[in-house]
């Protein structure tokens, strides 16, 4: 049953959209259990870990749905096939750029913008 609701192998597991609709008290919930198995706390940051970039994305879903800022990035140090995400304690980012979030969106300013030019050619086959 587990299996069917969460996916098998480790890069494989996804959270089912029953818990992703769940209320937003109930999702604390589930990720203080989540952080408490796959997470761990450095200074004031809670992360988490996973091979899997579903959980990855999941997880900061229902952290964002929480109320919290996160992140997430490759391990590219230890283990670039996993991911890493958290948020700092008091929900603010951990760094000092300006973030801003209102009820349905979290606003991150642009870093960079770059552009690539690339000479193909293009064919417009509109009857």
């Amino acid at each position: 049953m587990f299996a069917s609701l969460f996916g098998t192998g480790a890069s494989n597991k996804h959270i089912p959209d029953e818990i992703m609709n769940l209320s937003e008290n109930k999702l604390e919930s589930v990720l203080d259990q989540y952080l408490s198995g796959d997470g761990y706390k450095r200074n004031k940051q809670t992360e988490y870990t996973t091979a899997s970039s579903n959980i990855a994305y999941q997880v900061l879903l229902l952290l964002l749905k929480c109320g919290k800022i996160p992140s997430l990035r490759k391990n590219k140090k230890c283990n670039p096939n996993h991911w890493v995400g958290g948020y700092t304690e008091n929900g603010k980012p951990d760094n000092k750029r300006l973030i801003l979030r209102d009820d349905n969106y979290v606003h991150h300013p642009v870093r960079r913008v770059t552009i690539y030019l690339d000479k193909k050619v293009s064919y417009n086959f509109a009857v």
